[in-house]
């Protein structure tokens, strides 16, 4: 009985906390697709998520003590943070409607090289010959989930904005490596209980909220947008998965280790975004994609081999 209980607490547990960052990682991508569906602004409903997630942070620490985050070392950190959710966040959504979902998750997924050379430098998380090679085929396997044959650049894509989104994948990969960083860092060093974790992002999601409603207040003032309800729960609605995504990931993180939990919820987000996109969006899979998907689950054997 105490083998089982000792078990379920070490194992399965992490593997649910898994599980769902996946899904809830899944769900944040798809919402910008229904996002461009329902013609809601992208903008005014990524501030109005950080709202929403910064208050379901406030509503599940126990203490309610805000005064306490100004206090701690951390503070100017999850500021930092903050910060960095809504740059790349932006740049996701818009990449998500102009180019496409498989874009997306490839440049954010590649990004999982980033934490995984952190973990192993920074905190000596043990990388034995099975990992090295898993998180190789991780990367091929990834590449091959998501690869999508690429039109010839048009002409006015030299010029103008549209020369800029060329470089959003880019920003997304090292937006995103940096922002698993952050929270690997935190899930080791900062959060050390359930009330940490609660206050840590209420302040996160608190400083992001803050710089989201500082571009809409710009966007208000200078192009004259306007508010429409929709945008608001859509807001809400991202902001609860934002939330749900952000916790999940912390929880698991700190018990895998970064460089098995990224490799592992990276290859698990696509495979998971291919088969919803296919079935959602018709996005359709080459012989490509589906050796990339077996190929991801040759990679989770290998990591999880050790």
């Amino acid at each position: 009985m105490v083998y089982t209980s000792g078990y379920f607490f070490y194992v399965f547990l992490p593997m649910l906390d898994l599980l769902l960052t996946i899904f809830a990682t899944v769900g944040l991508t798809l919402s910008f697709k229904f996002f461009e569906k329902y013609k809601i602004d992208t903008l005014q409903a990524i501030a109005f998520n950080y709202g929403t997630a910064m208050v379901w942070g406030y509503c599940l620490q126990p203490s309610r003590s805000v005064a306490y985050v100004f206090g701690q070392w951390w503070f100017w950190f999850a500021v930092f943070i903050g910060l960095l959710f809504v740059s790349v966040f932006i740049v996701i959504g818009l990449t998500t409607q102009r180019v496409g979902v498989s874009v997306v998750a490839m440049a954010g997924k590649m990004s999982l090289a980033i934490p995984v050379l952190f973990g192993v430098f920074y905190y000596g998380e043990p990388i034995g010959v099975s990992k090295i090679l898993g998180i190789v085929v991780a990367v091929v396997a990834l590449v091959l989930a998501t690869y999508r044959p690429q039109k010839p650049l048009d002409a006015h894509l030299a010029v103008g904005r549209d020369r800029v989104l060329v470089l959003f994948p880019l920003i997304i990969f090292f937006g995103s490596g940096l922002i698993d960083i952050c929270l690997a860092y935190s899930s080791k060093s900062i959060i050390v209980s359930d009330r940490v974790r609660d206050i840590f992002f209420m302040t996160l999601f608190g400083s992001a909220f803050f710089w989201g409603v500082l571009l809409v207040l710009y966007q208000f003032l200078v192009n004259g947008i306007v508010f429409r309800f929709k945008n608001l729960v859509g807001g809400v609605i991202l902001g609860s998965i934002n939330y749900a995504s952000t916790y999940f990931l912390s929880k698991a993180v700190g018990v895998f280790g970064a460089s098995v939990f990224f490799p592992l919820n990276n290859i698990g987000v696509i495979v998971v975004s291919a088969i919803l996109a296919y079935f959602l969006f018709n996005e359709r899979l080459t012989r490509l994609n589906f050796a990339g998907l077996c190929l991801a689950l040759v990679a989770i054997g290998l990591i999880g081999w050790q």
